[in-house]
Formats: structure tokens, C-alpha cells, sequence
């Protein structure tokens, strides 16, 4: 079976979007006899945005020297890239229909090298879905599409008379739909006609690892990784800390992640007086993340709304508790073995939670957490559930 993977985000240079896409792709071209292509015209690299001028000026400039390029990752994994201009989606369907007629010239050059292209899979309705409803139009490929963005669906794909046509007309035209999620299976299903079913991401567990009798830090160390913003509920967490904080509660918070929201916060732990419980770790790399999960003893992921949650996977592969706020997708991955929900936006509910796993921590068996992400959400696990609708698709 030959499968193209159009992803709507991918890894650049300076910006690691999409790694999961990147990473589910080398699981499926490792864990099975697939054959796998991935299209990348640069979703995060070449991206215009009226908002960065500056950030887009040299994007334009980054972009006029690159040329398209065949990346060879793995025998049965080869990576297409053709770079492309792209924007927002309101100023000419976001430049993404010229893109269409030169994904369609590569994937000819594709099946010449590698064979018959089976079907595609579109990771994300706008823009993946979107090419890919286009590319079948014109070679009859079928596609399913993987939503993953929450909430679905995003503002700018909605009009006065429900979704656009750019998501509204993939969707229903592809072959079979997954979410990542139940909240977002539900979500897509109130809005098409169709019945997502729900197959999570996977996470890399030989890369998140960790040793199951390492001991405890004398003083309880807490680690989040995401954007600092507060969609991600950095400011939730830092009002939890001072709630925290004037109970007698002792631990250092150690917030992984960068943005430019940055100074903000650390203006607001200073404001709150809790700067002495947090430190700030700046943007780490895969590696520097690791260590952190493997030298924490319980994780927190305060966001406002996750549609799955990467970050709660890889420290469960590195066997440590969670506490995390409710807000989607983590109600799926969350249970009493490996973890506690709170409230959403609320810094009183997330400061309970911390409290409750300050006393608890170190009662959570480490090695049945880590089992429930292999039996889960381990490649193993997933790959097979995957290929089990491309065999539908493709039939």
C-alpha cells in the first residue's frame, strides 16, 4: 500500500509544528509494510502573516532560496518538499489553490518512482483537507482526513451560514474521518453529517523513556511545557502557585517554552510573589524536554482547551503523574492511575489538584502509567488501528 501524507502542519527550522504528523508517519513506514510520501510545501515555513511583518519578511526572503527537494528518511519514508507562499485563509483561499495544480504535477512524479499512490491522508480539514478534496477532484484518489485543531471549528471557518465551504466541502467528500479526540469526534459531528471515530495521536515511547526507580527530588519539582500564553493557562498556573504558596506548600515549578509573551509572565510572578517558586526554562529541545520529564515528579498541563495533548502523553512515557485541567482532550487520557483533572481557567481548582498530588505523588505507581501510554497510545498500539481504515479506504 502507498500512502500520501498531506499534513497541514509540519517541522521547520525554527518551528517544530507538526512533529507528531512527522513522527506518526516514520511509526507507520517502521511499524508496517506501507509505503509513505509526505507533500511539504512548508506550512510553517513559508507563512505569511499581516500581523508579523517582520517574521514575514523573512520568510519571503528564506523562501526565494529554497527549491523543491526529494528528502529520503527511511527506506519505505521519503519526504517531497516544494515550497509555497501560503496566508491567512481569508485573502484568496489563502494562496492555496495554485499550490494545488503543482501538488498534483509531484504526485505524478511520486507514483513514477514509488508506484500507485492508494490514498491520502490529509492531517487537518483546512488546509490538508482542502488540497486533497482538490487533488482526488482531478486523480480520483480517495483521502480521509485527521482533524487535530480544537476547537473545531476555528473562527475564521465559519460564515453566517455555518462552515465554509473550504472545510465544510473536504469534509464530506473525504472517504472516512478521525479525530483525535471524543470532545472533537463530538464536535465535528455537530457540525457535518458525518461520525468521526477517535484514534489518538501516538507518542514516540522509545524516545520518552525513563528510569521507574528514580527517586524523588527532595523538593517536589513540577514541570509544564507549552507557548506561554494564555490560552495555555500559564496565568491560571501562576495564580494556582500564590494560592499554593500561602497554604505552606513547598516545590519548584519549572516552565519549559517560550513566546512572546514571555516577559509578561515572569512580570506576573513577580507581581504575585512567586518568583521563588518558578523557574524558567526557555525554549528546550527535544533532548533538554526529556530531561525535564524524566527529573520531574509530576506533570501539569493547565491549558483552556487541548484537542489531544502531546505533552501529557510523553510524560506518561516517562512514567509521571499529571495534573491537568479538563479542557478536552486530556478527559480522554487522564484516570485515577496516572493523574487528576481540575476545572478549566480556574487557578482555585488547578491549585486543588496540584495540593492533592503534592500529597500523593509519590503513591502512583510509575511503572503502570508508563504501561497504560504503551498499551494506548504506544506506535504499536496505534499504527494498526490506522491501517486498519486505510485498508477500508482503500478497498
Amino acid at each position: 500500500m502507498h500512502v500520501l501524507i498531506l499534513p497541514s502542519w509540519f517541522p521547520a527550522p525554527d518551528n517544530n509544528a507538526g512533529l507528531f504528523i512527522l513522527e506518526q508517519a516514520k511509526a507507520l513506514a517502521q511499524n508496517s509494510d506501507v509505503q509513505v510520501s509526505i507533500l511539504n510545501w512548508g506550512p510553517n515555513e513559508f507563512v505569511l502573516k499581516l500581523r508579523n511583518p517582520v517574521g514575514s519578511i523573512r520568510r519571503l526572503t528564506s523562501f526565494k532560496s529554497h527549491k523543491q527537494e526529494v528528502i529520503r528518511h527511511s527506506a519505505h519514508l521519503t519526504e517531497f518538499k516544494i515550497p509555497h507562499l501560503t496566508w491567512t485563509s481569508h485573502i484568496s483561499k489563502g494562496n492555496y489553490l495554485p499550490l494545488v495544480p503543482l501538488l498534483i504535477n509531484s504526485v505524478g512524479k511520486i507514483e513514477k518512482h514509488f508506484g500507485k499512490i492508494d490514498l491520502m491522508h490529509a492531517h487537518v480539514t483546512f488546509p490538508a483537507g482542502f488540497l486533497a478534496y482538490y487533488i482526488s477532484k482531478h486523480l480520483s484518489i480517495p483521502y480521509l482526513i485527521t482533524e487535530h485543531s480544537g476547537p473545531f471549528p476555528f473562527k475564521e471557518y465559519i460564515s453566517a451560514k455555518g462552515l465554509r465551504d473550504i472545510v465544510a466541502k473536504p469534509l464530506a467528500a473525504a472517504s472516512d474521518i478521525i479525530a483525535v479526540s471524543s470532545v472533537l469526534a463530538l464536535s465535528i459531528s455537530q457540525y457535518t453529517a458525518s461520525q468521526p471515530q477517535v484514534i489518538p495521536n501516538s507518542v514516540n515511547t522509545d524516545f520518552f523513556t525513563s528510569d521507574l526507580n528514580q527517586l524523588f527530588n527532595p523538593i517536589p519539582y513540577l514541570f509544564t511545557l507549552s507557548r506561554l500564553s494564555a490560552a495555555k493557562g500559564i496565568g491560571d498556573l501562576l495564580h494556582a502557585v500564590k494560592i499554593l504558596k500561602a497554604k505552606g506548600y513547598k516545590f519548584v515549578l519549572r516552565i519549559g517554552g517560550g513566546g512572546r509573551q514571555l516577559g509578561h509572565y515572569q512580570r506576573l510572578a513577580e507581581r504575585l510573589k512567586v518568583s521563588d517558586y518558578v523557574v524558567w526554562l526557555g525554549e528546550l529541545t527535544r533532548e533538554e524536554a526529556l530531561s525535564e520529564y524524566q527529573n520531574c515528579d509530576f506533570y501539569v498541563m493547565p491549558s483552556r482547551l487541548e484537542s489531544l495533548s502531546m505533552v501529557i502523553l510523553e510524560a506518561m512515557a516517562c512514567a509521571r503523574p499529571v495534573v491537568s485541567t479538563a479542557c478536552g482532550g486530556p478527559v480522554d487520557l487522564i484516570e485515577e492511575t496516572n493523574g487528576i483533572l481540575t476545572e478549566p481557567a480556574s487557578s482555585r481548582s488547578l491549585a486543588e489538584g496540584i495540593a492533592k498530588m503534592l500529597e500523593t505523588y509519590h503513591k502512583y505507581d510509575r511503572a503502570a502509567i508508563r504501561d497504560i501510554c504503551l498499551r494506548k497510545y504506544s506506535p504499536t498500539s496505534i499504527v494498526p488501528r490506522i491501517i486498519s481504515v486505510y485498508q477500508k479506504v482503500s478497498s
